[in-house]
């Protein structure tokens, strides 16, 4: 039987501004077993009244640094900077740390990897109730969505969201193509800045990626145009590749297409 040990639970304070209309929400930190038997700490952010929840899936090495009451030592990712944001949309948050600082890089596609996210999720179901459920994973993170998607039965979410996909080959040894997309079979929406010149995630992949979800419903292309300065290299969060500048929008336009897919 899977363990899940609550570390806190109070009323959470914003990290990002969050609309006038933002209902008061909880926060809780969880230790969740995986199959493996090893914990892994997950931050849940609950509004009163969940419209739906999303399942985080940040970019990098995975590594956020959760502590026990919540406060994040590494929220330079673009979900890890806007979780705030997806909560003040009354979607419900599940933003999981990786087990004992261990990278993911190239083990997102991995059938291990999407196992222990499946418990994550069915964490997320048990608090956020009986709402839809969407995967939301960037950069490399969008992998391990992809991944997570294509092996779940039918029924369990209502949708997947890629943003800033890792196309090409990097030094992680994979790309979401690699995740098996061809198994996925809920409506996907993948998120591009028509200025990220990051090498291994080009907006122009965008199509080949629709191409690639032959089993998918519904595919759909959202392209970001907005000004969002670079501030470091072009694969770094702080820049179009992270929205940097431009998280409250971005969030906003993806919520809209979730709610059309699950009213």
């Amino acid at each position: 039987m899977r363990k899940v040990a609550v570390i806190v639970l109070g009323v959470l304070s914003a990290w990002l501004t969050p609309p006038a209309n933002a209902q008061l929400s909880r926060q809780v930190v969880e230790l969740v077993d995986g199959p493996d038997g090893i914990p892994r700490r997950v931050l849940f952010l609950l509004p009163n009244r969940p419209v739906g929840a999303v399942l985080l899936f940040p970019g990098g090495s995975g590594v956020i640094g959760i502590g026990v009451a919540g406060f994040i030592n590494r929220d330079d990712n673009f979900l890890v900077r806007s979780r705030e944001l997806w909560r003040s949309e009354t979607y419900a948050v599940a933003l999981p740390d990786v087990a004992a600082n261990v990278s993911l890089l190239g083990h997102r596609s991995e059938v291990e990897f999407a196992d222990i996210q499946a418990g994550i999720l069915a964490r997320l179901r048990v608090l956020a109730g009986a709402v839809p459920i969407f995967l939301v994973g960037t950069s490399q993170g969008s992998i391990g969505a992809m991944n997570l998607a294509a092996r779940l039965p039918p029924g369990r979410i209502a949708g997947l969201v890629l943003t800033s996909t890792v196309t090409r080959a990097s030094g992680a040894g994979e790309t979401v193509f690699d995740a098996h997309p061809e198994q996925v079979l809920v409506p996907t929406l993948i998120v591009n800045h028509d200025a990220d010149t990051c090498r291994i995630a080009p907006p122009g992949d965008a199509a080949k990626i629709v191409a690639a979800l032959t089993g998918a419903p519904r595919k759909d292309i959202l392209a970001i145009s907005a000004q969002s300065p670079l501030r470091d290299g072009p694969c770094s969060p702080f820049g179009p590749h992270g929205f940097l500048n431009i998280e409250g929008s971005t969030v906003r336009r993806i919520t809209a297409w979730m709610r059309q897919i699950a009213p």
